[in-house]
């Protein structure tokens, strides 16, 4: 396949199934090698993303731009956030960023669009945690540094500082003690 692909990468003809603006590579890689990706996809629990990542690192010397595009925000993107769509941070025993964060080197941009239903089910548990619990902060850390700045420090500001000033409240602070 590497040899074929000096010769392939040439723009198509304007011909009945070839979209245009996609060489001949890239039409025979999608239509032959996204759709045998995508069967992994589904075959395989994307909590266990290890096995999708190392093929697509195997392959990557062969993903043109065009493909890596398609299959961020056609194929992977869109099984991610229908599995943490699925995920239940009160009820999960597998950190979500476990199985996330193994993505960010592929795809970092592309995962920001599944990062607002993130903060939105963890600001939802969070609404019956007392800062005396300390796994809100274990499922929290993890997090920094991958949401932007802004957006930690917003989530940081609305889901958990609230609690914290409640529990600061309730000090009871005695020099004598």
């Amino acid at each position: 396949f590497r040899t074929w692909r000096e010769l392939l990468e040439i723009e198509p003809l304007p011909l009945a199934g070839f979209p245009e603006g996609h060489t001949v590579y890239e039409h025979l890689f999608m239509e032959v090698w996204v759709p045998k990706y995508v069967s992994c996809l589904s075959s395989v629990s994307l909590r266990d993303p290890q096995p999708l990542i190392l093929l697509l690192d195997i392959w990557s010397n062969y993903l043109t731009p065009h493909i890596h595009i398609h299959l961020e925000k056609v194929v992977i993107i869109p099984a991610l956030h229908a599995e943490v769509d699925f995920w239940d941070p009160l009820k999960d025993t597998l950190p979500l960023h476990y199985w996330i964060h193994p993505w960010l080197p592929f795809m970092q941009r592309s995962l920001d669009l599944i990062f607002p239903v993130i903060r939105q089910k963890l600001s939802a548990a969070l609404q019956h945690w007392h800062p005396s619990d300390p796994s809100a902060y274990h499922v929290i850390k993890p997090w920094n540094g991958v949401f932007s700045q802004g957006e930690f420090s917003a989530f940081i500001a609305t889901a958990i500082c609230p609690k914290l000033n409640i529990a600061m409240q309730q000090l009871v602070i005695d020099p004598n003690n």
